[in-house]
This record gives structure tokens, C-alpha cells and sequence, in this order.
């Protein structure tokens, strides 16, 4: 969580970049997440966890969900 105010008005670009794991064999980074075991890609469904809709794990912005994009790029 950032306490930093941002300005109205004013452009900002966001950069994600990094994973993190939330236990049960899932990593994620902003919008995708992966699950060792019954993932067969990235997604931006957590697997075994869709009931919770797509923003589950999601970064947001402002309290709302961020479309990032749809390119995730895995350099392991």
C-alpha cells in the first residue's frame, strides 16, 4: 500500500513489475496469477479460485480494478 497523494490532473505511469507468492502453490504479479499443479498457463483467474472473479490478487488502482494488458512475459 502507498501513502504517496497524487496530483489531479496530472499523468502518472504505473510499472508493475515482480512476483509474489500468496501460498497454496499460486504466484502472481499485478493481473496473472499461476498455480503449480493445475495451471496450465498464466491467468487472470486464479485456478482452483475463479468463484472469487478475476480480480482476486489483482494490484489496484485507487481501490479499483486495472486492466494491465495482456502481455506477461516470464523471464523463468
Amino acid at each position: 500500500m502507498s501513502l504517496t497523494i497524487l496530483k489531479n490532473g496530472v499523468n502518472y505511469a504505473l510499472n508493475a513489475k515482480g512476483t509474489a507468492f500468496a501460498g497454496d502453490n499460486i504466484e502472481f504479479d499485478a493481473q496473472y496469477s499461476f498455480r503449480t499443479g493445475s495451471s496450465t498457463i498464466w491467468t487472470d483467474a486464479v485456478s482452483t479460485y475463479e468463484y472469487l472473479g478475476p480480480s482476486l490478487l489483482d494490484l489496484l488502482v485507487n481501490g479499483n480494478d486495472f486492466t494491465w494488458g495482456t502481455t506477461f512475459n516470464c523471464s523463468t
